[in-house]
């Protein structure tokens, strides 16, 4: 158990006077006997932070649930820690893997293993993509990426099995990345997003980035795909969305043509959805001409994957959601309701982009229903489920919900 020490010390300006004022310091020891403390200004009370008696309640707490973990062990840093993993490989290969994922822990390197947070390694993995200052401004892949970040979670999981740290800061951490579903297995049924879960995030979004999280939840577009969309590319008479070029990974440089032929490719848009495109370009604010982008980024600026990516997870969060969702996540949202509505693979493949029906196939087998659903068009339902709530609050629900029926 913890204890509080009150200690009187003189305090005052130099060459002034003094007075007594008093200190409160927290005791305690950890599971090894290891002894700490902690000194506070007010004694307080456990339910005031900041305070001597809180600081005790917490330590009390961790200690009592075996959830105590000595800081001063959590101070070693990340580089120091991997290279002793490093060095415990049995084989060159292994040996070599690790010392390239050293060689790329850049701003990671010098933290210690107590301090990392998912902001700093969603920093470091945007650096991985987009260009490393340690290497020239030179980017990875993401299959690379992803890589690098699988060692980091099981070298962070391994001073978690150490008692060094508490947590996993990588744990269940998601790349952004217009390919990354390629070669992984995609989300369970329970692991989607649903349309209440991205109501309640666009609720929590600018408008632009709202509508943007609409139109990928109906369309599927990559999180780049979104961003590089122009005017010209959507067809508001035959309902039409082109896909034909995505944003650049930097603001600084042009869209660019998807790398491709599949990713080229044409999606159908409800009748709900042109509307809603239509009158977000209506507004004088949002107002574009054919061949400039439909979505401009804060201060007339380009959207670009990691900027609208670190727009939805703080939306995520702050809908309650937390921030391991990613923009990729409306992605398997759209396939899956085209799966659970009975859509053949093919179909699916072609309006996700996908470089074959093989591959969409591997990726949401554990989705597929039974073939004997009939296929019929969705997107108006999605789109009524997902804005029920905000048509609501602007007094048009009816008008949405009788044009579904």
């Amino acid at each position: 158990m913890a204890s509080i020490q009150v200690r009187e010390i003189m305090m005052g300006p130099r060459g002034g006077p003094k007075k007594k004022v008093k200190r409160y310091i927290v005791r305690w020891e950890d599971q090894n006997g290891i002894p700490d403390s902690k000194t506070f200004d007010k004694r307080g009370r456990f339910d005031i932070p900041d305070t001597a008696e809180y600081f005790k309640s917490k330590i009390e707490a961790k200690l009592r649930d075996g959830e105590y973990v000595n800081p001063d062990l959590g101070k070693q840093n990340i580089k120091s820690y991997a290279e002793k993993w490093r060095d415990r490989a049995r084989k060159d290969g292994t040996f070599k893997a690790r010392q390239q994922f050293i060689n790329n822990l850049g701003p990671l390197a010098k933290l210690g293993l107590a301090q990392i947070q998912r902001s700093d390694i969603r920093d470091w993995t945007d650096l991985l993509l987009t260009g490393r200052p340690w290497c020239k401004g030179k980017s990875v892949q993401l299959s690379t990426a992803s890589l690098y970040l699988q060692h980091l979670t099981t070298l962070l999981q391994i001073a978690v099995d150490d008692e060094l740290i508490v947590k996993n800061a990588a744990r269940k951490f998601r790349l952004d990345g217009d390919d990354y579903e390629e070669g992984l297995k995609g989300p369970t049924a329970t692991e989607l997003l649903t349309p209440q879960l991205i109501s309640r995030v666009r609720e929590h979004a600018s408008e632009t980035v709202s509508i943007m999280i609409l139109l990928s939840a109906l369309t599927g577009l990559r999180v780049s795909e979104v961003a590089g969309l122009r005017v010209q590319d959507v067809n508001f008479v035959r309902r039409e969305l082109n896909v034909v070029q995505q944003a650049a990974r930097s603001p600084k440089k042009e869209p660019i043509t998807p790398k491709t032929k599949s990713s080229r490719r044409t999606i159908p848009l409800s009748k709900s959805a042109v509307e809603t495109l239509a009158a977000y370009l209506a507004d004088d604010a949002h107002s574009r001409g054919p061949g400039e982008l439909i979505f401009a980024a804060p201060r007339g600026g380009r959207w670009y994957a990691t900027l609208l990516g670190g727009n939805f997870r703080r939306a995520c969060d702050k809908a309650g959601l937390g921030t391991g969702w990613s923009w990729h996540d409306l992605r398997h949202y759209f396939a899956s309701r085209l799966i659970f509505k009975g859509r053949d693979v093919k179909t699916v493949s072609e309006l996700l982009g996908h470089s074959s029906p093989n591959m969409t196939w591997k990726v949401y087998v554990h989705l597929w229903p039974g073939q004997e659903d009939a296929l019929r068009e969705d997107m108006d339902e999605a789109l009524q489920d997902i804005t029920a709530k905000r048509w609501d609050e602007n007094g048009m629900a009816s008008d949405l919900r009788a044009e579904a029926a």
